[in-house]
Formats: structure tokens, sequence, C-alpha cells
């Protein structure tokens, strides 16, 4: 029985970070309202639901879930997967962006810069800026673990543009990837309670 209810607080985690991503209301073409708090009051509900009704518990895990998901800067890596091109009027996330954009190799004379490759510089932006997302997360719930989850969002976010390209729809794969990318943080902030966290 416990593993249905982990199922559907993993799918909920997923639906909260969509929401946090800007999900219009079914049927309507309206956005859910308050969408970048939906996430961080879910972190909070699971740190009662994991540890009980410790106010400063929860108000650190609500803490965490605002901060990670109020960092701007998802767009123009995001868009770079999926678009093949690099958005250079979006300065959202200048603390990244400073790192990646300077990214280069060079041998023999020769240099080859990373933002020469959209996708590529997509994949190492969205890789970082998940660990960011989940390294805030799981200081909060003492977890290497779940800190180390969100250097997986890169390739969920590659993943999901092939995904996109299978389905042909015009931003199904960035939904999805918003969806997969909670159920991956939700599911590290569930295992940090029956797991050893070191």
């Amino acid at each position: 029985m416990s593993w249905i209810i982990n199922t559907i607080l993993v799918l909920l985690g997923g639906l909260t970070y969509r929401i946090r991503g800007g999900l219009d209301i079914p049927f309507t073409d309206k956005e859910f309202p308050l969408n970048k708090w939906w996430f961080a009051a879910y972190v909070c509900f699971l740190s009662w639901y994991l540890y009980g009704l410790d106010y400063h518990y929860m108000l650190t895990a609500f803490i965490a879930g605002k901060l990670c998901t109020s960092c701007v800067g998802w767009g123009r890596y995001r868009g770079a997967i999926y678009y093949g091109w690099i958005n250079w009027d979006d300065k959202d996330s200048l603390a990244i962006n400073d790192l990646i954009d300077n990214l280069h190799i060079t041998f023999k004379d020769h240099t080859v810069w990373l933002k020469d490759y959209p996708r590529a510089y997509g994949v190492v932006g969205m890789t970082l800026r998940g660990g960011l997302l989940t390294c805030i997360i799981g200081l909060c719930f003492h977890s290497l673990i779940l800190m180390a989850l969100g250097l997986s969002f890169g390739l969920i976010d590659y993943g999901c543009y092939w995904l996109n390209k299978i389905i042909d729809d015009k931003a199904g794969g960035w939904n999805w990837s918003e969806f997969f990318e909670g159920c991956i943080s939700t599911g590290g902030i569930l295992a940090t309670s029956c797991i050893l966290t070191i």
C-alpha cells in the first residue's frame, strides 16, 4: 500500500512542479494562480509527511522549495535544447550564464566554444541549474544523494526534446521535462526517509 501512496506523492510533486512552470487550468486559457508557490508548499507538506509537525523544519523546507524555484534562468537553457538556438536576450540566470558562456576547449590554436553548439549548451545549463535546485532542497533534507539528483535535468530535457519530436507537440517536451523533473525531485525527498543518507 505504501508504494501506491508514494507513487501518488511523486506524481503530485511532478504536477506542482509543472504548475510552477506555468500550467493552464484544464478547459480554460488561464494559468493556475500563484504558480510559483505550489511546489514550495508541496515541499513543506512533504517535510510534515515524513518528519512530523516540526514548524522550524517545515518552514525551512518551504523556504528551500521557494528559493530553488525562484532562481530564474530556465528558459535560456531549455529553449536552446528545444529550439536549437540561444536566446541571448534572456539574461535571467547571469551567474550560470557567466560560467557556461565562457566554456571552451583550445587545442593547437583552435578554440571550440560550447555556445557554438546550442543543444549542448542547453544540456550543460540545465544540468547546472537542476543541480542548484536539488542542492538547495538536499541541504534542507540532509541528503547528498538528493543534492546530486538535479544533475540529471540536462539529460531529462534532452530526452524530452526527442520525445517532443516523436509526439510532434508544440511544447509537449518542455512540459513533460518539467513534470519529470518534479517527479525526480519529489522522489528524492521521499527517498531520504527510507535510505541511508550520507
